[in-house]
Formats: structure tokens, C-alpha cells, sequence
């Protein structure tokens, strides 16, 4: 019988990988998506370090762009400041069929937590 045998460029390929996880947003399966609904300068202050910055006014734009695009059992990870406006996205993103969106609470308590989930396979 025929054995696959590894490819002789381990680096190229961790390359490739690292380049995906780096392109979550055309690539949503490779890992969870974290996006951060707090408001713009305060992603900017400070945020998750693979969080996407969708603030709560652009929630429902971005959700129906996301829906048009991404497979519905993307994991969706949401956070803010102390999980309220998170709670609110989550419900709007199950809605629109994101089974797997959740909410991670707030970013100063939580920060530690949610960014264990940057680069984590589903």
C-alpha cells in the first residue's frame, strides 16, 4: 500500500497556516472569530490581539455581511466592556444563524481568557 509521507517544507507550510490565521476574516473556519463591540478608540487604546474591531453601531451591517459570506458554524466570540452590549451581538448573530457566536464577557476581566481563543482550531 501507498504511504503519504510528510512534505519535504514543514516551514513553508507553518508559513501558510500562520498566514491564515492571520486572514481570519476571509478565512473564518480556520479559527474562532473574536470581535470587539466596544467603541473604535477604545479598540484602539487596547483589544484582544486577533479581535476585529465591529463596534455596536455597525454590528447589524457587518452580521448581515458576515451571514452572506462565512459558514453559519463559524465560532463567533464577542466581547465589550463588561458583557452587555456582547450579550445583545451574540443574540443578534444567532439570529441570523451563527449557532456557534458566544459571548466572552468584558475585556478588562476577560481579556486573559479570550485571548487563549486567538489561533485555537474549532
Amino acid at each position: 500500500s501507498h504511504q503519504m509521507r510528510p512534505g519535504p517544507a514543514p516551514a513553508l507550510l507553518l508559513a501558510l497556516v500562520v498566514g491564515l490565521l492571520q486572514a481570519v476574516p476571509t478565512v473564518a473556519g480556520v479559527c474562532p472569530v473574536v470581535i470587539d463591540v466596544r467603541d473604535a478608540d477604545d479598540y484602539r487604546a487596547a483589544h484582544v490581539s486577533c479581535a476585529l474591531s465591529v463596534p455596536s453601531a455597525s454590528l447589524d451591517s457587518w452580521a448581515a455581511a458576515a451571514a452572506a459570506t462565512w459558514d453559519q458554524t463559524t465560532a463567533i466570540d464577542v466581547y465589550c466592556y463588561v458583557g452587555g452590549l456582547a450579550g445583545k451581538a451574540v443574540d443578534k448573530l444567532q439570529s441570523l444563524g451563527f449557532v456557534n457566536a458566544r459571548n466572552r464577557g468584558g475585556y478588562e476581566a476577560d481579556r486573559l481568557q479570550i485571548e487563549e481563543r486567538c489561533g485555537q482550531a474549532q
